[in-house]
């Protein structure tokens, strides 16, 4: 008897140990993209183009997407953006993406909030970056020594089309 009851704990816990293997076998696989370093304006003129300057790396060389999402102050969020990775790029890269703004000067009134995570092709996501954004007609966006290399490989352009809260609460 005691026999039989020992043989058959060994069985579930035997059971038990594939089962939880098993569940740990359907999370994602590889490693995940990481964000190495990043850079972009916090205040441009209404009507500049926005870029947003990543350099990233995935040991497995799979990354697939630049997510971008964008909340504007007052408003909410705009829809995700999703830049697919050029082949050249799936390993490693340093490039921009970008957003154009409208050329409104009521935007100076607005702030908005981009979060960028980079995902690869088993559905590992990077850590997310925040960026701020603000709007003023002194602003002049410059690209740091750093980057200027980086600014030959445009990656992709985020195709949200932002506008002035006014505008927004007005329903146009």
């Amino acid at each position: 008897m005691l026999r039989k009851t020992l043989v058959a704990i060994a069985l579930i816990a035997l059971a038990w140990g594939c089962a939880t293997t098993q569940q740990s076998g359907t999370a994602a696989k590889g490693q995940a993209p990481v964000i190495v370093d990043y850079y972009a304006a916090k205040t441009i003129r209404p009507g500049d183009i926005w870029k947003i300057f990543l350099r990233a790396r995935d040991a497995d060389g799979d990354m697939k997407y630049i997510v971008s999402d964008i909340s504007q102050a007052g408003y909410g969020y705009y829809s995700n953006s999703y830049n697919r990775i050029k082949k050249e790029d799936l390993a490693e890269f340093a490039g921009f993406i970008f957003l154009d703004t409208p050329e409104d000067e009521s935007m100076v009134d607005d702030k908005l909030t981009m979060t960028i995570s980079i995902e690869d092709h088993h559905g590992n996501n990077s850590r997310e970056i925040t960026l701020p954004l603000s709007f003023s007609f002194k602003a002049r966006q410059t690209v740091p020594s750093q980057w200027q290399a980086a600014e030959k490989n445009r990656l992709g352009s985020i195709m949200t089309s932002i506008r002035p809260l006014g505008e927004l609460e007005r329903g146009g």
